[in-house]
């Protein structure tokens, strides 16, 4: 297994709990994405129309609530948005955990996990609560 240049431990493809049966769709990805995964040891589905997973980077604090609330609309109720941000762009008025997270409340989304993608990308994990589900 490899790792992101400065992370140790579990592959990308690991932390972010894709398996082989992974419907996943990504949104505005970086061009090196699929590598990032860190060689997952089956082929990566990346499903346009009914994902179970969608990775959503966002440079952008305006685009954060419109683009999550069109992806919690596509979400099926077991499904997870993670939401990925430009921590070098943070203290320059970008993205931060904190907007994710707001935005996130606001549609009665909440945050299971966070992790280093690279490192540039921070991420948060979104479900839908448990009682909404």
């Amino acid at each position: 297994m490899t790792s992101t240049p400065g992370y140790s431990g579990k592959a990308l493809w690991q932390k972010l709990g894709i398996t082989d049966t992974t419907r996943l769709k990504t949104v505005n990805a970086p061009e090196d994405y699929l590598s990032l995964l860190n060689d997952p040891p089956f082929a990566i589905d990346l499903e346009q129309q009914r994902p179970d997973m969608v990775h959503f980077f966002v440079n952008d604090h305006h685009e954060l609530l419109p683009v999550l609330t069109q992806l919690q609309d596509e979400m099926p109720p077991n499904g997870a948005i993670w939401v990925s941000w430009n921590k070098q762009l943070t203290k320059k008025g970008g993205v931060t955990e904190n907007n994710v997270r707001n935005a996130a409340l606001s549609l009665k989304l909440v945050d299971i996990k966070v992790c280093a993608v690279s490192d540039v990308w921070s991420g948060l994990k979104l479900v839908i609560r448990k009682e909404l589900r």
